[in-house]
């Protein structure tokens, strides 16, 4: 009793692209709005921009992201996050 729905929305762009000769170059971004998911008041934002670059020849992929987060209430000052991901996945 007194707790609020959750609530959210999440919005993704992506773009496919033949800008090197090595593979298709997949980009995106994306946003996402939650509100109330732990407590009443919550607000949590995250917001992300990556590309994979494919690497036809050998079957692979090498792939670079970057997310935001943040949280914000009423009772807690939370410090935003930012994350890094860098990586390849290699079919074999």
């Amino acid at each position: 009793a007194g707790r609020n729905d959750p609530d959210g929305i999440y919005a993704k762009l992506f773009y496919d692209a033949k800008l090197f000769s090595v593979g298709t170059t997949a980009m995106f971004v994306d946003w996402s709005n939650r509100d109330d998911v732990a407590a009443n008041g919550d607000d949590a934002v995250s917001i992300g921009i990556g590309v994979v670059q494919s690497l036809s020849a050998i079957g692979s992929e090498v792939y670079l992201g970057f997310r935001h987060y943040s949280l914000d209430n009423a009772t807690t000052n939370y410090d935003d996050i930012a994350i890094v991901l860098a990586g390849a996945r290699v079919k074999f």
